[in-house]
Order: C-alpha cells, then sequence, then structure tokens
C-alpha cells in the first residue's frame, strides 16, 4: 500500500468562479423544462446534478510537493484520484491569456512533459493559473 506524504504540499489553485456558471445555467433550464413540461416529482434530479457537478468542481486542486506537480480530484472515493507529473520530467508550465482571462483571474493552464513534448494536464478556468504557473516555474529552476 503507497502512503501518500503531505509533507510540503502547497495547494497553487482551485476552480475560479466561471467554472460554476455554465453548469448552473444549464441546469437551470433543464429543471425549469421539467418543472412545466414533465411532472413535478422529476424536479429534485437536477438540483443532485448540480449539487454533484458543483462539489466535483469544488474538489479540482493543483498543487506541488517536492515529488512534483499534481492534480487531485474526486468527491466520492471511487472517483478520487490524482494526475501529474514529477519535476525531473517536467518541461514547463504556461498558461493561456487573453481579456476574459485578465477580467475574471481564471486562466487555463497547461504543464508539459519536457521529453514528449505531450500535455501532462491541461486544466480551465483555474482562480489564479498565472500565479500558480509562475511559482512551478520558479520552483522548477530552483531543482534544475
Amino acid at each position: 500500500m503507497i502512503v501518500e506524504s503531505e509533507f510540503n504540499k502547497e495547494l497553487l489553485s482551485k476552480k475560479a468562479w466561471v467554472a460554476y456558471v455554465f453548469p448552473v445555467i444549464t441546469l437551470g433550464f433543464v429543471g425549469e423544462l421539467i418543472a412545466i413540461n414533465i411532472s413535478l416529482w422529476l424536479i429534485p434530479i437536477p438540483i443532485i446534478l448540480l449539487l454533484l457537478n458543483v462539489l466535483s468542481l469544488r474538489s479540482i486542486e493543483l498543487y506541488l510537493d517536492n515529488e512534483g506537480i499534481w492534480i487531485s480530484s474526486g468527491i466520492f472515493p471511487w472517483t478520487k484520484g490524482r494526475n501529474g507529473i514529477r519535476w525531473e520530467d517536467t518541461e514547463q508550465g504556461y498558461y493561456h491569456q487573453g481579456f476574459f482571462s485578465w477580467m475574471t483571474s481564471s486562466y487555463k493552464v497547461l504543464v508539459m512533459n519536457r521529453f514528449t513534448s505531450e500535455k501532462v494536464f491541461e486544466i480551465s478556468h483555474m482562480k489564479g493559473g498565472k500565479d500558480a504557473m509562475s511559482t512551478i516555474n520558479r520552483t522548477l529552476e530552483r531543482t534544475r
């Protein structure tokens, strides 16, 4: 059994408020359609789906430790997990900027593998993603 160490774990970013807008609007419309056209006893279904979606988005965390850069997510034991890359395999952290990202301080972040030039992960709407990538790149320079 592998025991994950919490030593030197530094939380860099979580999902920004922008990530919650689309699910709330979409499921709001679905709930309204169900209430108007189908049946009132089905109204709890979109509410439960919205709650699960919001909790799932809230569980996403970008963090680093002395081993590498990681993304963890999941609200149920069977959905919890992490994906990431070790420091020695990391090329660099990037963020996509634009007017909307600047206005909301919500950036799409991605980390590349140095040997394969593939994306290890790419996540949109990360709160303070610009600062998170700066921290990752500074740490990466210190480890090399």
